[in-house]
C-alpha cells in the first residue's frame, strides 16, 4: 500500500493506486549550427514533467466522500510548489505542485480520483558535507546542478567569512561577527542571515552564487563550517 505525502503531510484515508513513474525530466536542446557545417550544443534545459496519481478515498458515504474531497483540495491546491513523496520511493522527493482538477463525479461514483503533479525538480537525499579551514575533498553526488546552504556557528570575533571552491562558487562576507552568532547562507533568494536577521548586505562583490555541479569538490572556509545539499536528479 502506498502512501502520498505532499509538503510533509499524509492523510490515512488516501491511499495511492497507481502513478506515473517518468524516470527522467524531457529536456530543450538549443542546436547551432556553424559555418562550416557542424553543430554545436548551445545549452540544455530540464523541462518541467507531469506524474499521474490515482488516488484511492476512503469514505462511508457521500457527503463523506465529499467532505474528504473538500479536504484534499485544502491539502493538494497550493499557490507553490512542495515536496511530494511517495512510501515505495522515500529517497527520492519531487519538488511539485497540483495541475488541472479534480472530478468530483468520479470521487463520489467510485471512491477514486487522477490528480496530475507537474514537478519542477527531481531531488534525493540530503547531504552534509564539513568543511574545515584546510582544503578537502568531496564528491557532490546526483545528475544535476543543486543548491545548498551554508550553517556555521562562530568561536570568536572575526570581520569576515570567506568560502572557496574549485568550482564556481565562492562567499565573502564583511560583518562584525562576534562569538556564538548563527550564520546561514543559503543559494536560493541569495540570502544570508545572521541568528534569524536577514544581513544580505553583507555580501561581497566578489562573491560568486554558483550552483554546485556533480563530481569532484575542493572546499575550505574562514572558519568551520557545513555545506548542505540535495542530490539533484534529471
Amino acid at each position: 500500500m502506498t502512501k502520498l505525502y505532499f509538503d510533509g503531510v499524509t492523510k490515512d484515508y488516501v491511499t495511492v493506486l497507481s502513478k506515473g513513474r517518468p524516470y527522467w525530466a524531457p529536456f530543450n536542446r538549443e542546436i547551432q549550427v556553424l559555418p562550416n557545417g557542424r553543430k554545436r550544443l548551445v545549452r540544455t534545459e530540464k523541462e518541467a514533467m507531469t506524474i499521474p496519481v490515482e488516488i484511492l478515498i476512503d469514505g462511508n458515504s457521500k457527503e463523506d466522500l465529499l467532505e474528504k474531497a473538500e479536504e484534499i483540495g485544502l491539502w493538494l491546491v497550493t499557490k507553490d510548489e512542495k515536496r511530494l513523496q511517495f512510501s515505495d520511493e522515500m529517497n527520492r522527493s519531487y519538488i511539485a505542485l497540483l495541475d488541472g482538477g479534480v472530478d468530483v463525479d468520479e470521487v463520489v461514483s467510485f471512491s477514486r480520483c487522477t490528480v496530475d503533479f507537474l514537478v519542477l525538480d527531481k531531488v534525493g537525499a540530503e547531504k552534509t558535507i564539513n568543511v574545515t579551514t584546510s582544503n578537502t575533498t568531496h564528491t557532490v553526488t546526483g545528475q544535476d546542478n543543486s543548491p545548498w546552504t551554508i550553517e556555521a556557528v562562530f568561536s570568536r570575533n572575526t570581520t569576515i567569512f570567506e568560502l572557496e571552491t574549485n568550482q564556481e562558487l565562492y562567499i565573502l562576507l564583511g560583518y562584525e561577527f562576534i562569538e556564538g552568532d548563527r550564520l546561514t547562507i543559503r543559494y536560493e533568494g541569495r540570502e544570508v542571515w545572521i541568528n534569524g536577521i536577514n544581513i544580505n548586505y553583507t555580501i561581497r562583490l566578489a562573491s560568486n552564487y554558483d550552483l554546485l555541479r556533480p563530481g569532484s569538490l575542493q572546499i575550505k572556509a574562514s572558519h568551520d563550517c557545513t555545506l548542505k545539499y540535495n542530490e539533484s536528479y534529471f
